[in-house]
């Protein structure tokens, strides 16, 4: 729930094992974590209960064949879950020099390290743009199918949360934008404009509603992707 839920969405994918997290989201970011690391506190507590009633129930069945020592104690059980949140700064490259090379090699491996650091931060780009283009076009597809059949039943259902995402991606996409692409900070102005009071019963109880927000989702995705035409 912390990775996928919290975590995931307020950053952006960087390498294996770590995110960029936009400065102006670190107090979101740390209140919810705060949450969920307390969450996960009672439900160790809760596991080590469970763990010591099971030995107990082991006890009463196998009688003198119960060997304490055939089981891991409970802190052993217990200790493999863990739940931390640690950050680093981006790499510096700017002063970095490496004794024993030449000023020309040490100037090389700063270039070297300078481009990797500019090509990560390009892919991390790319990732919140198929992001948006994920999220809104998920919209405009069950905007565009949802609606009720001749027998008055609904076809095309979709989650509230389908919405909802759309609405929370408005609300923290300029601050995802962390090389100011062009694209998404258009894309964040349009969903701030029109899509950002969109409510799931909205969309399920108007036909003109649904009309609307199909082709706004789709224009913004055009806009990022080009995949409607």
């Amino acid at each position: 729930d912390a990775r996928n839920n919290m975590f995931n969405p307020l950053t952006i994918a960087y390498e294996v094992g770590e995110r960029i997290l936009p400065a102006n989201l670190i107090d979101k970011v740390e209140y919810d974590y705060a949450i969920r690391k307390q969450a996960h506190a009672d439900a160790k507590t809760a596991l080590r209960g469970q763990i010591d009633d099971a030995k107990e129930r082991a006890k009463r069945k196998l009688g003198e064949a119960f060997d304490e020592r055939d089981y891991p104690t409970a802190d052993e059980i217990v200790g493999k879950f863990t739940m931390s949140l640690t950050y680093r700064h981006l790499p510096e490259t700017k002063g970095l020099y490496i004794v024993g090379l030449s000023d020309e090699r040490n100037q090389e491996v700063q270039d070297d390290m300078q481009q990797e650091v500019t090509d990560r931060l390009a892919d991390a780009v790319d990732s919140i743009r198929e992001r948006v283009v994920d999220v809104v076009g998920h919209l405009a597809e069950v905007a565009s199918k949802y609606h009720y059949d001749k027998d008055g039943k609904v076809q095309g259902r979709f989650k509230d949360t389908t919405v909802t995402k759309v609405t929370d991606l408005g609300k923290i996409l300029d601050d995802l934008n962390i090389t100011d692409c062009p694209r998404i900070a258009k894309a964040s102005a349009e969903l701030k404009a029109k899509l950002s009071t969109i409510t799931p019963d909205g969309i399920k109880n108007s036909a003109g509603e649904r009309q609307r927000v199909a082709a706004e989702a789709k224009s913004i995705v055009n806009n990022l992707e080009g995949l409607y035409a």
